[in-house]
């Protein structure tokens, strides 16, 4: 199934294998069980995906059961967290908000590979480009993305991909 948007400059696909529910009047995708939505070179996985088609934004979580709880797996990570593809660049995280048309997004208890380093952080925000601002992280060369054993610890971090980290 597919959409194209008068905001954006290409066709927004999505897909899930459990359902899609569409809120005509509010103009909102609800998409759950192995939720993608593409576009360009972006993807964005996860077991829940909301998709606002007036603001262009999607956000998009795990599992949670019926008390309101994450639900994990056997490793410790939540059941289908988000993941955001953009470029090659990977990131694993508890929610991810993003706006297509912008290109800019707030990713919450996020980890991602840059370099031979590995980046934790409790929020990131995505700047145009690839920029990324991280509050409250981690930075590590330790490959134990749960719990690394040995990291420095940063309040801010400002990642220019492919460049450099400040």
């Amino acid at each position: 199934t597919s959409n194209n948007s008068s905001a954006i400059k290409s066709k927004v696909e999505y897909e899930a294998s459990d359902s899609i529910s569409v809120d005509v009047k509010n103009q909102k995708l609800y998409l759950y069980g192995n939720a993608v939505v593409h576009y360009e070179t972006m993807v964005l996985k996860a077991a829940y995906i909301e998709f606002n088609m007036i603001d262009n934004i999607a956000y998009s979580r795990g599992v949670i059961d019926s008390a309101g709880r994450i639900v994990l797996d056997s490793t410790g990570r939540q059941v289908g967290e988000p993941v955001f593809t953009d470029a090659q660049k990977d990131f694993n995280a508890k929610e991810i908000t993003y706006n297509f048309e912008t290109k800019k997004g707030k990713i919450r208890e996020v980890t991602t590979k840059e370099g031979e380093a590995f980046i934790h952080a409790s929020i990131a925000k995505k700047d145009t480009g690839d920029v990324y601002y991280i509050k409250n992280g981690k930075y590590t060369t330790c490959n134990n993305n749960l719990h690394p054993h040995f990291y420095l610890n940063v309040s801010k971090l400002k990642i220019i991909r492919d460049d450099k980290i400040i």
